[in-house]
């Protein structure tokens, strides 16, 4: 039996997975080492000579520490039988402790994470906690606490953990890659770029999608940061009403690039057309309802947020 054959039946011990509640994303088409392997290959380096960060340690392949040696050179196959022996020993240190009525992709995805910021930390932190009591909502918003976290020179960051949170709640992972973080906002910001607008614009669209109602009309205002409040404090974030970092990836915002750098009011409504959340009001209507044209038209700069939570 293979290293894969027995991952596969460790990870995938708990019944068929039933599909996303919303319907809008298929469920993992391989086996939960599969999927494990695909997400940590799409954040780790692969390194087929021996690699040293400043104050790290010795590191081949893909994260592997154990056997790696100053000089070591090895193939790509062999770089794959390291990760599949990693995954195996994980796989054995995780197994009993986690709870036995996980899905296959949950697993998958707390493998992944564990691979990054370590066993230990996995096991002490309030996203095993929230497990263990059965709350997979409170779970999933706490893969975000670990960002920005190292283990055995292994960076992590905030697209690392999006795709881990897609990926135990049983989405396509894929998409979050090469997401950023748009800069922080909060109540106040006036958008004086496109950018800055679609920015807002996906905050409220993705608050709306959370449940709380928001006029998605591109401008930050008082209804926007007692929903952005609300969300926070019942996702356990910071509640400061600044959309950072954190709360723009709790939220899951998307951060779409924009071919040649900015668009006017016109080019970011047809964006958000294309993405199925044009905004109610024309954006630069309700602009000018709220007194902001004079703003924008004189490259008044915005008051943006810290970066914060």
């Amino acid at each position: 039996m293979t290293v894969g054959h027995f991952l596969d039946r460790a990870l995938e011990a708990a019944p068929p997975w039933p599909g996303p509640r919303d319907g809008t994303a298929a469920p993992p088409s391989a086996g939960g080492h599969h999927q494990t392997k695909a997400l940590i290959r799409a954040f780790e380096p692969l390194y087929l000579h021996a690699h040293q960060e400043a104050g790290g340690p010795w590191t081949i392949g893909y994260g592997h520490t154990l056997t790696a040696r100053p000089g070591t050179i090895i193939s790509s196959e062999t770089a794959e039988r390291l990760l599949d022996g990693d995954l195996a020993r994980l796989a054995l240190a995780l197994t009993s402790r986690l709870p036995d009525q996980l899905l296959p992709h949950q697993r998958a995805a707390l493998m992944a994470f564990s691979f990054n910021v370590g066993v230990d930390t996995l096991l002490r932190s309030r996203l095993l906690g929230a497990l263990l009591e059965g709350d997979s909502v409170r779970a999933a918003a706490e893969f975000f606490r670990w960002y920005g976290g190292v283990r055995q020179g292994r960076q992590s960051g905030l697209p690392r953990r999006l795709a881990e949170r897609a990926l135990f709640l049983g989405q396509d992972w894929r998409p979050w890659q090469g997401w950023q973080p748009y800069p922080a906002l909060s109540l106040g910001c006036v958008p004086t770029t496109a950018a800055a607008a679609m920015a807002t614009l996906q905050i409220q669209t993705c608050l709306n999608q959370a449940g709380l109602a928001v006029c998605p009309d591109g401008c930050f205002g008082p209804e926007t940061d007692a929903a952005l409040r609300r969300f926070q404090g019942d996702r356990h974030l910071t509640v400061d009403g600044i959309a950072g970092p954190i709360t723009q990836a709790a939220l899951a915002v998307p951060h779409f690039a924009i071919a040649g750098g900015t668009v006017g009011a016109a080019g970011v409504e047809a964006s958000l057309a294309t993405m199925g959340s044009a905004p109610k009001v024309p954006l630069r209507r309700n602009l000018a309802d709220q007194g902001r044209d004079r703003a924008l038209s004189a490259g008044t700069r915005g008051r943006l947020g810290r970066i914060a939570p």
